[in-house]
């Protein structure tokens, strides 16, 4: 009972979570494009690559360091837990040092290794740096975080998550405001916002730790750096893999067509990042539970969570990506300015990998509660480089006057990696389960292309104008299209899980 109360706890705060970031999206990427220019915004998604990856190395090291500390914590040890923490201290010194001096050149060499104007190199160059030292202060707070997540407190980790989205917005606005409308200031707000989340997530771990639990590098242990380090890495290297083939695209659109185009490109991502913030509103409820069934050796608990979940998480997702495709039209238009909507199938390019992703998320917590990293992330890496050789080899020898067909190649990449991969991967560890992911991927992929066909019929009847009606026209597409879904493709079992989380 206290497990399912705090999983309530944590969904409603997790929906807090996503009405904050969606109410700050709406109103931040437009006034970055209009504010910017979409010339000089087209230099924003290339960094906001690095802080895509700050995303990623801070959810490796909370996977690399709960999988050890929550197994210690759930068996009442204390002492190894102390270690754990104490040595994943190490573990972050390490992996910063080692990735400070690739951020360095860079920022060095931003000139050579992106198409950015001349007049916009100085401000490239700031936003660049300050993006760097945000990714050094994230891995302190990601540290200091992991004891929220080994006790499933992930509603304290929500508040520091709207804190974030809450305070890079405001001090955009100001510095936009008050001094001038540089790039940069998008740089140096990140810094300034995870310096106060490093601040708040300390006075977190000092109140809700354990108080036998304790932080001293007397208590580093070399065993541990060495299991932890090297779970880290592998998990690093995999996710770096999923954020590369998800931005692959932007950086190919950026050398053969330009500023402009991915500009555009990074505008219609950030949609796809919205998207899987709303996705993780329920898929994030199950990555402690995972783990806490696998440290207390119930498997089977592991095995109904992740086939019901991925079932469930993918759908929603597919729900939610196949209702924003089919008003694709609508919403370019309305939202980022006419002209946009020319762009309206590179948004489905983007949206049809969504639901594959959130489904092998949930399926991702599983082998990584088992320290299973190292074949999915030198797989990914394979993919990563391979899609990128096919890439820059069709737009140099085939010259294509449309970056469509780079979309749809490296749709089909990423989603090889972030579902098809991870299926083989979890074959391995449990076996006869391959033949239970076939209903799975056939029900997302239906959901995902029923409601985008409902939503077209449903957008020629409603017209949107403004952003009041476009909001109204997406929650009646995607409450029609939850009904559907719920009735038509989930499951009896289905129907509970979901009706137990709301309950």
């Amino acid at each position: 009972m206290n497990e399912r109360k705090q999983t309530k706890i944590n969904l409603y705060t997790n929906v807090i979570a996503l009405l904050a970031n969606i109410l700050v999206g709406i109103y931040y990427t437009p006034y970055l494009v209009n504010s910017l220019g979409l010339a000089a915004y087209g230099v924003l998604p290339l960094a906001l690559i690095i802080n895509q990856y700050i995303g990623v190395a801070t959810q490796t090291l909370t996977h690399a360091y709960t999988r050890f500390y929550s197994v210690a914590l759930q068996k009442g040890n204390y002492v190894e837990a102390s270690k754990d923490i104490s040595t994943s201290l190490v573990v972050v010194l390490l992996i910063s040092l080692l990735l400070v001096p690739v951020g360095i050149g860079i920022v060095c060499n931003v000139d050579s290794l992106f198409q950015i104007p001349s007049d916009l190199l100085d401000s490239s160059r700031l936003l660049f740096g300050y993006t760097l030292f945000s990714f050094v202060v994230s891995l302190m707070s990601s540290l200091l975080n992991v004891t929220l997540y080994a006790t499933n407190r992930l509603d304290l980790m929500n508040i520091l998550k709207i804190s974030r989205a809450i305070f890079k917005l405001l001090f955009v606005v100001i510095a936009f405001e008050v001094f001038a409308k540089d790039v940069s200031f998008v740089g140096l707000a990140n810094l300034l916002t995870e310096g106060l989340i490093l601040l708040a997530s300390a006075f977190l771990f000092l109140r809700f730790k354990p108080s036998a639990v304790r932080i001293s590098l007397r208590m580093f242990d070399r065993a541990v750096l060495f299991s932890i380090l090297g779970m880290s890495i592998w998990v690093l290297i995999q996710l770096c893999g999923d954020t590369l083939l998800y931005r692959t695209d932007n950086l190919i659109v950026n050398h053969y067509w330009g500023t402009v185009a991915s500009g555009a490109l990074g505008a219609i991502s950030e949609i796809g990042s919205y998207v899987s913030v709303i996705v993780s509103v329920i898929g994030s409820l199950f990555g402690p539970l995972i783990l806490a069934a696998f440290a207390k050796c119930d498997h089977n608990k592991v095995k109904s969570l992740f086939l019901e979940q991925s079932t469930i998480v993918g759908c929603l997702s597919a729900i939610l990506a196949g209702t924003i495709s089919g008003c694709s039209s609508s919403i370019l238009d309305t939202w980022l300015g006419h002209g946009m909507e020319q762009y309206n199938w590179w948004l489905v390019m983007k949206m049809v990998v969504l639901p594959y992703y959130a489904a092998g998320g949930i399926l991702a917590f599983v082998y990584r509660s088992w320290n299973k990293v190292r074949f999915p992330a030198i797989a990914t890496i394979g993919l990563g480089v391979l899609d990128i050789i096919i890439l820059i080899g069709i737009c140099e020898f085939f010259k294509p006057t449309s970056a469509m067909l780079i979309l749809i190649i490296n749709a089909i990449f990423s989603v090889l990696q972030c579902f098809a991969l991870n299926v083989i991967v979890i074959c391995k560890i449990y076996k006869k389960c391959g033949l239970r992911f076939i209903p799975i991927a056939f029900k997302i992929t239906l959901t995902f292309w029923m409601c985008y066909f409902c939503s077209i019929m449903i957008t020629s009847i409603l017209q949107a104008n403004n952003m009041i009606m476009l909001v109204l026209m997406l929650m009646i597409c995607v409450v029609i299209m939850s009904l559907l879904v719920y009735c038509l493709i989930f499951n009896k079992e289905e129907r509970v899980k979901i009706l137990e989380l709301v309950k």
